[in-house]
């Protein structure tokens, strides 16, 4: 059959955060751009307006108005955005969220965590238009990552249920082991992330992993038989060997949580040991480092 003449699916990905280039996150977004963004939509639950091309339908859940819904019923908090929106009314409810995040994460306090969890129980985000999305869309396939944000596998699972397409899940963090800390108030929110996250498994027909340890871990603890599935690249770099130039620079784009700072602390430890000439990490990320993070961090060598 020739390639024209073969439909391609449409795919609908839910995401905790818009596709926006300044979020620093763009897996999705390489993986399904091969289906043509007139086939590809995004829900997502973060007050971003989105700027990706490889998407022609975008709605936003906003956090803010969420609250707002517990005390007045009839408040939208949900809605279909264009990648040029309004960006004066979408700053402001950016704005709010942003502190209200950084404020959550130089202390993190699980009481917080599942207040906010309370707040999305209690608050309107089965809408209307949320239905009107989902049933014009019409999704052969819904792609979703396995977070531990209770409400977003609440609304995934919601979205499986009423449009009846094959959900397919992405394992690529650490979000149901209780390995991460002994702190009390963890392990009870953790207890209800894992029972959250096996409820959407049950409704999740395959899964991905983005490693052979996360496949691991996920199969015994799920019951299920991920398939490796690591980040794309764009194009494939082309390199040219010559004389190595000092000082080395390394790169890191993305958040330092769920254990990563501690393992780029292992390299910025071991980068100390040699002249400050030699070796160079530039470090781009959104998380808000504690005082005591930024102090172990310390060296000519990052930037």
């Amino acid at each position: 059959m020739e390639k024209q003449n073969c439909k391609l699916p449409k795919v609908l990905v839910i995401t905790v955060s818009s596709w926006n280039s300044k979020t620093g996150s763009n897996t999705w977004s390489t993986l399904v751009e091969q289906f043509g963004r007139e086939n590809v939509a995004n829900i997502c639950i973060r007050d971003e307006y989105p700027d990706n091309s490889a998407c022609a339908r975008y709605f936003t859940i906003s956090e803010n108005r969420i609250i707002k819904s517990v005390f007045n019923r009839n408040i939208k908090t949900g809605r279909e955005i264009e990648r040029t929106v309004d960006l004066e009314q979408e700053n402001q409810d950016l704005i709010v969220h942003n502190e209200r995040y950084k404020n959550m994460r130089k202390k993190r306090r699980y009481s917080m965590l599942m207040a906010r969890e309370v707040v999305w129980w209690l608050g309107k985000w089965r809408t209307l238009e949320l239905d009107v999305f989902l049933d014009s869309f019409q999704p052969d396939v819904i792609l979703h990552s396995m977070e531990g944000y209770i409400h977003l596998n609440r609304i995934i699972r919601y979205s499986i249920k009423r449009t009846g397409a094959v959900a397919l899940g992405y394992v690529w963090d650490d979000n149901f082991t209780y390995k991460q800390s002994k702190n009390i108030g963890y392990k009870i929110y953790r207890f209800f992330q894992r029972r959250s996250l096996k409820k959407l498994a049950r409704d999740t027909s395959a899964f991905f992993a983005i490693s052979d340890m996360t496949k691991n871990e996920a199969d015994s603890f799920f019951g299920i038989d991920c398939k490796i599935l690591t980040k794309p690249l764009n194009s494939v770099p082309s390199v040219e060997y010559s004389e190595i130039s000092k000082p080395i620079r390394m790169l890191y784009t993305g958040n330092l949580l769920i254990g990563r700072d501690r393992s780029l602390l292992k390299l910025v430890q071991t980068v100390k040991k040699y002249p400050e000439s030699s070796f160079v990490i530039d470090v781009y990320t959104q998380t808000v480092l504690s005082e005591e993070q930024k102090k172990a961090f310390e060296s000519g060598n990052v930037c």
